[in-house]
């Protein structure tokens, strides 16, 4: 599991340590991220937790090798492969929402898939001006329901859905812009910052801040399950990671068939 947990001055601090695979997500990380929250959770000396990446990236989503590689195996049917890591997955975002703790994600680089659902999941986000951010699901086949449910929220519909149906990666100055996190700073201040920030949180109400937090999550849309699993056990997901595991461009097969062109000639 490639996550490291420091506590220090009643913060949770949690850092993704996989910087050669982009701090993505395998089982082991999703469901160690969550243990590490609920734990926390129970833990009356935990003010904040605050999550962050090691190297270039802060977190890339889930690691799409490893889903491909289980379904290979054939010790499952694939749909039961997908609904492991979705169930994981989802596990940690409402994790970090039901939580009392005061949740922050310090964004210091590359921010893509789940990782940018983890910063929708937070309640506070600082990011380095050397991030980006983007929803890539779409290019392997891959549909996660929690972004449109959370994104769309954050920063509206039509910027929600630019950045789901064209995968377009976005700057911190765009995503600070967009309401997508709340402060961009220089990216060699960002671990002072973040400790600044954090003191700053902490110095008001623990109980004020879970209240604050009970209502401005209240009405949160429900995680639609079955969609995400459907969605992901979908022919064009299986091409999707196939032609992701073997570097080549996708051929979907939900694509509509092309009917040749007329011939205009006389």
């Amino acid at each position: 599991m490639h996550i490291q947990k420091i506590i220090d001055d009643g913060t949770l601090w949690l850092t993704l340590s996989n910087p050669e695979q982009m701090n993505c997500l395998g089982l082991a990380e999703y469901n160690g991220l969550a243990d590490a929250i609920i734990e926390a959770s129970a833990d009356d000396s935990l003010d904040v937790i605050a999550i962050t990446g090691s190297g270039r990236a802060f977190c890339t989503g889930g690691n799409l090798k490893e889903i491909q590689a289980e379904q290979a195996k054939g010790e499952l049917p694939g749909k039961l492969v997908v609904q492991k890591f979705a169930d994981a997955s989802l596990r940690l975002f409402q994790s970090m929402e039901s939580t009392s703790k005061t949740v922050v994600a310090i964004v210091n680089g590359h921010c893509h898939a789940g990782g940018l659902s983890i910063v929708l999941s937070a309640d506070i986000s600082l990011a380095s001006d050397r991030a980006d951010f983007c929803i890539p699901e779409a290019k392997v086949g891959l549909a996660d329901p929690y972004a449109p449910l959370r994104l769309g929220r954050a920063v509206g519909l039509p910027m929600a859905r630019w950045m789901m149906y064209t995968a377009d990666r976005i700057t911190a100055t765009k995503a600070l812009e967009i309401s997508l996190v709340n402060k961009v700073v220089p990216h060699d201040t960002l671990a002072e910052q973040a400790r600044s920030l954090v003191r700053q949180v902490q110095r008001t109400a623990p109980t004020s801040r879970a209240i604050f937090k009970r209502c401005l999550n209240t009405d949160l849309p429900a995680f639609n399950r079955e969609a995400m699993i459907a969605a992901n056990a979908s022919p064009d997901a299986v091409e999707g990671l196939k032609a992701f595991v073997a570097r080549r461009d996708p051929v979907w097969p939900s694509r509509p068939l092309r009917a040749n062109k007329p011939n205009i000639n006389p």
